[in-house]
């Protein structure tokens, strides 16, 4: 279809609008070659830089999963520590109660044998001691 018009403007002005047509066809002719290229160095550019925040996506997006793992995996390793460290003082709490609470009662026995034992070595002197404690109100 150009090439109709072109002989068209040929006929009309002659040799020299052919010429003047000519110079026209290879321009447009060289301005599509350098339009295809810019296009094709343009697609290259796209694909290029598609490519390019594609990977720092993907590396952004890698990143930020080890991080979160990372976190969790800190997380319940504290949680983890927190829970047997507390464990452990209640064990430990629970255990001192325990033998303390046996220690105040071996205390008790001791005392009350020593009592038993004063009475059996000397009961003139035991009676004597609870007669006086119960008159002064000790007892």
């Amino acid at each position: 279809m150009i090439n109709d018009i072109l002989d068209w403007f040929k006929g009309l002005f002659g040799d020299t609008a052919g010429e003047a047509v000519q110079g026209a066809s290879d321009t447009l002719q060289g301005a599509g070659a350098d339009a295809g290229q810019t296009v094709g160095g343009a697609a290259e550019s796209a694909q290029l830089f598609q490519e390019e925040a594609l990977a720092g996506a993907t590396e952004q997006a890698q990143a930020a999963q080890e991080q979160a793992l990372g976190g969790a995996g800190e997380t319940v390793q504290s949680l983890q520590e927190e829970a047997l460290a507390g464990a452990t003082e209640q064990a430990q709490a629970a255990q001192e109660q325990v033998l303390g609470g046996v220690g105040e009662t071996v205390q008790s026995f001791q005392e009350q044998a020593d009592t038993v034992s004063g009475v059996v070595e000397n009961p003139a002197d035991a009676a004597a001691d609870a007669a006086r404690d119960r008159l002064t109100g000790q007892g």
